[in-house]
């Protein structure tokens, strides 16, 4: 682990069920739930989950684009939706998105990782480290903003911690 990026939009943060007509996850299960992110299951129940429910737990319509997902459960074609902080931001840009709210949320999710291979030469990763502050400045700038990254900077593998022991969990 070398450090961590402070990412603008893009989703992922934090995650959320959502519903017009059920006032919990609870009561979402054994219904329909529309999402994209039902191809990682094992990271939707390890990690976004953690043991609140699992995928069997609802019958999912599997979408492939975010406003899919909401459109679905806007429309009733879904009771429950399960997405991201992004998803959750633009329901209210959709006409009918007001009906929505949220039945259930993550956790919040670590920031964004920013990794060396094993083989890296050590010198090479403490340069790297050292220079990740200034990545996002001068010149540098552009890119981040065009990425949608505010500032790099220096971690080590504390804030995921949680999460890897989400994963690993039996």
């Amino acid at each position: 682990m070398v450090g961590e990026a402070d990412v603008e939009g893009g989703g992922g943060i934090q995650y959320y069920v959502v519903s017009k007509n059920h006032a919990d996850v609870s009561s979402c299960k054994g219904k329909t739930l529309a999402t994209n992110h039902a191809g990682d299951k094992p990271f939707v129940e390890k990690v976004i989950a953690r043991g609140a429910f699992t995928l069997a737990d609802f019958t999912v319509v599997t979408t492939t684009r975010p406003v899919q997902t909401l459109k679905k459960v806007i429309s009733g074609e879904a009771e429950c939706a399960l997405i991201d902080d992004a998803q959750l931001a633009e329901l209210g840009n959709l006409e009918g998105g007001a009906a929505v709210h949220s039945v259930w949320l993550s956790a919040i999710m670590p920031p964004m990782p920013i990794v060396a291979f094993g083989n890296a030469p050590a010198e090479g990763i403490k340069s790297f480290k050292a220079a990740l502050g200034a990545v996002c400045a001068g010149e540098g700038a552009k890119a981040c903003a065009a990425a949608g990254i505010k500032a790099l900077h220096e971690s080590d593998a504390a804030p995921y911690q949680v999460v890897i022991d989400a994963w690993s969990a039996k």
